[in-house]
C-alpha cells in the first residue's frame, strides 16, 4: 500500500481524536456547572446560579427541571 494512504489514516485518526474531544468537553461542562449548582443547593445555598442554556436539548431540559427543583425547595423551606 502506498504511504499516502498511512498518511491520509493518521489524519483521519488524529482528526476524529481531536472532534471527539471537543464534542465530549461540549457536553461534559455544562453537566459539571449543573452538579456545581447542585452541590450548592445541597448546602442550602438557593441564591448559586445555573448556567445559561444551551443548544443540548438534554441538558437544557435538566437545567429546566433543576431550576424547577430549586424553586419548589425555596417554597417548601418559606413556609
Amino acid at each position: 500500500m502506498p504511504s499516502s494512504f498511512y498518511t491520509a489514516t493518521i489524519v483521519m485518526i488524529i482528526v476524529s481524536l481531536v472532534i471527539g474531544v471537543i464534542v465530549s468537553y461540549s457536553i461534559a461542562k455544562p453537566i459539571k456547572q449543573l452538579k456545581v449548582v447542585a452541590d450548592k443547593v445541597t448546602d442550602g445555598d438557593f441564591s448559586a446560579q445555573l448556567p445559561p442554556t444551551v443548544s443540548n436539548v438534554e441538558i437544557s431540559e435538566l437545567t429546566a427541571s433543576l431550576e424547577m427543583l430549586i424553586m419548589a425547595l425555596k417554597t417548601k423551606m418559606a413556609k
